[in-house]
C-alpha cells in the first residue's frame, strides 16, 4: 500500500516533509507518492529511499480546467484508490484546489487524513505537528490486514 503525500508548498515547505515521508515509508512498507508544487519537489525527492514518484504542478494558482498536470494529479489519485492520502496543505486556496481533485478522483474521505485537523499546540515545530499526522491512520484503514502495525 503506497501512501500518498500532498503539499504545494514553498521550498522549506517540502524539505520539512522527509521525516513524514520516512514514516510514513516504514509504517506502510513502501515508499510514498508525493504530489507537489515548483520543480524542488523533483530536485529534492529524485532518488530519496522514501519517495517513489513525484507528480508536480508548476504554476500553483492555474485553475484546474487549465493545468494539464494537475489532471494528471487526479489520474494519479485514480490509480491509486483505497491508498491512505495525507494532506499537508493549510493554504485554504490550495486546499480547496486539492478537495476537488479528490473529489473527481473519486478517493472516499475515509481514506484521506488533512493536517488542518491537527491544531497546533503551543510551542509546536510544523515537523512534530507533521510527525503526529504521520502517527494517524485513515479511518478506512484502521482494520486493513494489508497495512503494517509497526
Amino acid at each position: 500500500m503506497r501512501p500518498l503525500v500532498i503539499r504545494f508548498g514553498r521550498l522549506g515547505d517540502t524539505i520539512l516533509l522527509a521525516p513524514l515521508l520516512e514514516d510514513l515509508h516504514r509504517r506502510y512498507g513502501e515508499s510514498c507518492i508525493l504530489l507537489g508544487t515548483g520543480p524542488w519537489s523533483t530536485q529534492l525527492y529524485a532518488g530519496h529511499p522514501d519517495v517513489d514518484a513525484i507528480v508536480q504542478v508548476d504554476a500553483r494558482h492555474r485553475p484546474l480546467p487549465f493545468s494539464p498536470q494537475r489532471w494528471r494529479m487526479v489520474r494519479t489519485l485514480r490509480r491509486t484508490r483505497g491508498a491512505p492520502v495525507y494532506v499537508c496543505e493549510t493554504e485554504p486556496r490550495a486546499l480547496d484546489k486539492i478537495r476537488r481533485m479528490l473529489t473527481l478522483a473519486r478517493i472516499d474521505r475515509a481514506h484521506c487524513l488533512f493536517i488542518t485537523d491537527l491544531p497546533f499546540r503551543e510551542g509546536e515545530h510544523w515537523v512534530d505537528r507533521l510527525s503526529r499526522l504521520g502517527a494517524r491512520i485513515p479511518p478506512a484503514l484502521e482494520t486493513d490486514p494489508r497495512r503494517d502495525s509497526a
